[in-house]
């Protein structure tokens, strides 16, 4: 990239690349705009098809707690049970982990380790900060 370009002020890129959308794709052009963009897609998080997306999701956030500053808004879209059933048991001695570290109650580890989805979002909520949570959140898992 032109060292010209790059001497923009980051405001200026951030304005830039907001516009633009797919902030994935900007995170793999070069460092400089993966420094930019990876708070801008990871600011408004939907995570489709519940338990698969939640168990991805929290496994990322656990193993780079950095990013969970960036999440402002969470939705998680409603399992569809018709889908196939996500594979993911190995994680889940580690998630009971996280759970016990964070202080969370016997009730929420063992829903994680039989794989709950609610308890996965609620120990997601330990690792993001500026997370304001709606109703809708959660409403569908209840």
């Amino acid at each position: 990239m032109s060292a010209v370009l790059l001497n923009l002020p980051t405001e200026v890129w951030i304005d830039i690349l907001e516009s633009a959308g797919s902030p994935l794709i900007h995170t793999v052009v070069c460092r400089a705009f993966n420094a930019i963009a990876t708070p801008i897609l990871y600011r408004e998080v939907v995570l489709k098809d519940g338990g698969q997306y939640i168990h991805l999701f929290l496994r990322t956030i656990i193993s780079r707690p950095h990013l969970g500053c960036y999440v402002r808004s969470l939705c998680a879209l409603p399992y569809d049970p018709e889908s196939a059933e996500p594979d993911y048991p190995g994680d889940l001695p580690g998630f009971v982990a996280e759970a016990i570290s964070h202080g969370l109650s016997l009730e929420i580890q063992h829903a994680i380790a039989d794989g709950s989805s609610p308890a996965m979002l609620f120990l997601l909520q330990c690792y993001l900060p500026r997370l304001t949570v709606s109703p809708e959140t959660f409403s569908q898992f209840l």
